[in-house]
């Protein structure tokens, strides 16, 4: 680990050689130091030799030998997937809405500019979609139906 702070800005082949040796040990250690030493051995490697390490640790179809990697990369999968996840079903719910407010607009015969529509599709916060759903049954026009107070 010493080793590759102190070498790891130096000769790039000698820095990637050490930060190799240094990943390898450092895959033995319990689950909170791991990924801590790893982290600096990264940290105190100059650019190019960072970059090469990225390049060789993490070509597409590559699979972690050790469990240490395997472990940390599927939690940073399965992270991963879980927020994609979440981020689609908010996005699918404000779509819904979205979709629910502009048949209400329809129905009434009220059309949005076109930057009042932009500003519709935007919205993301179901709760304010869902004060604009209430308002379009009844506001007279968009400057009422986008007012930025709360009150409904």
């Amino acid at each position: 680990m010493l080793s590759a702070l102190t070498h790891g800005r130096g000769d790039v082949e000698q820095a990637v050689a050490i930060a190799q040796a240094a990943l390898e040990a450092s895959a033995s250690l319990d689950d909170l130091r791991a990924p801590l030493y790893a982290d600096l051995v990264f940290l105190g490697l100059g650019e190019a030799a960072r970059a090469l390490m990225e390049a060789m640790m993490i070509p597409e179809k590559y699979e972690y030998q050790s469990d240490f990697a395997r472990k940390y990369y599927g939690q940073g999968k399965a992270e991963g997937r879980a927020e994609g996840e979440a981020m689609g079903r908010a996005e699918g719910e404000a779509k819904g809405r979205i979709d629910a407010l502009l048949v209400v607009l329809a129905a009434r015969g009220l059309t949005p500019s076109p930057e009042q529509l932009a500003r519709i599709i935007a919205e993301r916060d179901g709760t304010r979609i869902d004060l604009w759903i209430g308002r379009a049954v009844r506001a007279a026009d968009f400057t009422e139906l986008l007012r930025d107070d709360d009150a409904g």
